[in-house]
């Protein structure tokens, strides 16, 4: 968890990589036709309650995990699980509840 959180952390500090990194991290891809899509280098730009939020998802041989993030909030949220569940539904519950709550 802690190379989750470094990483995560880089986002406010730049520290890995750069801000030229995390600025390409987050740059939305660009369609032919010239619209933005919300994928931007594994990474999806979102929206929960009216919060921008930038986040991913995935799984591999059974293990499942989430990766929510509030930039405005610099405030974050992963689920690891190794079980048939759905990650991303507990991610957003739970960041629904601490922000409710704040």
């Amino acid at each position: 968890m802690r190379d989750l959180a470094l990483w995560d952390h880089s986002f406010d500090t730049g520290a890995l990589g750069g801000p030229s990194f995390r600025a390409t991290m987050l740059t939305r891809g660009v369609l032919n036709s010239g619209d933005s899509i919300p994928y931007a280098l594994a990474l999806i730009h979102g929206q929960q309650g009216g919060l921008p939020t930038i986040g991913h998802s995935g799984s591999s041989l059974g293990f499942r995990a989430d990766y929510l993030r509030f930039p405005t909030q610099h405030l974050s949220f992963f689920v690891l699980c190794n079980t048939p569940t759905n990650p991303s539904r507990f991610a957003a519950q739970v960041a629904q509840l601490y922000l409710v709550t704040k």
